[in-house]
């Protein structure tokens, strides 16, 4: 049972990390696309469409890395699966990163909500929190 809830605590945090980004490797490239397409939502926080226009833009033209992190993020979330020590270490490293991701979703929940809440919009910004 306390394995089950260990190994539970990692990958929820994992899975929390993940979801916000992270610093360097692969975790900092995830963490620099999600802040990149937050940017583009923040400088068309009122047209919707022109923000999911340049969002497919911006994925399109990073496919490969966006690929290429997500593989690397897999391998990591597997390698920290069984060590609590290096998830948290990997979190502790990039909490500065994360709150800044996590405080800008949260100005443009605020600020910008119809284009957040847009259902193309929403849809293209999971394609990196999932990475």
């Amino acid at each position: 049972m306390r394995k089950f809830l260990r190994s539970f605590i990692v990958l929820l945090s994992l899975s929390l990390f993940v979801a916000c980004g992270g610093g360097g490797g692969a975790v900092g490239k995830a963490l620099a696309h999600q802040k990149a397409m937050l940017k583009i939502v923040e400088a068309n926080k009122t047209d919707a469409a022109k923000a999911a226009t340049e969002l497919e833009a911006y994925i399109k033209s990073n496919e490969a890395d966006l690929t290429a992190v997500k593989a690397d993020m897999e391998k990591l979330k597997a390698e920290a699966k069984d060590d609590m020590g290096k998830a948290m270490s990997i979190m502790k490293d990039n909490a500065e990163a994360i709150q800044e991701v996590q405080e800008l979703k949260k100005k443009l929940r605020d600020e910008a909500k119809d284009v957040m809440n847009d259902e193309k919009v929403a849809e293209l910004l999971r394609t990196v929190r999932g990475i």
